[in-house]
């Protein structure tokens, strides 16, 4: 059975239709877990601290990406967790996929 999957977001509504197919292949096994992975642009991050007044406004921004998918998966009733990362958002998925044991990845294009 596919127990743990990494589902890659970015805010888009691509990554919102995966993640409602992530959350219907988990409820396939009680056990099974969603990585939730949201990686953070250094390109973009940069600018986003200098033109923010505040760090508190930027992770609030941040956040507002990931709350859909949150609800999808609440709603869901699947086991999930979230990793922020930071960097290149492709390569970046994809060291953190090959370092870790996941049966299954989805992504949304």
């Amino acid at each position: 059975m596919i127990k743990n999957i990494l589902l890659a977001i970015d805010g888009s509504d691509h990554a919102l239709r995966a993640a409602i197919k992530a959350s219907e292949i988990a409820k396939m096994d009680p056990e099974a877990i969603i990585t939730v992975v949201y990686v953070i642009d250094g390109s973009t991050s940069k600018y986003e601290m200098l033109s923010e007044v505040n760090k508190e406004a930027v992770q609030e921004k941040r956040l507002r990406k990931f709350r859909p998918t949150e609800e999808i998966l609440k709603n869901q009733h699947v086991n999930f967790k979230v990793e922020l990362l930071k960097g290149e958002p492709g390569p970046e998925i994809v060291k953190y996929a090959n370092k870790q044991h996941y049966d299954l990845v989805v992504v949304g294009s």
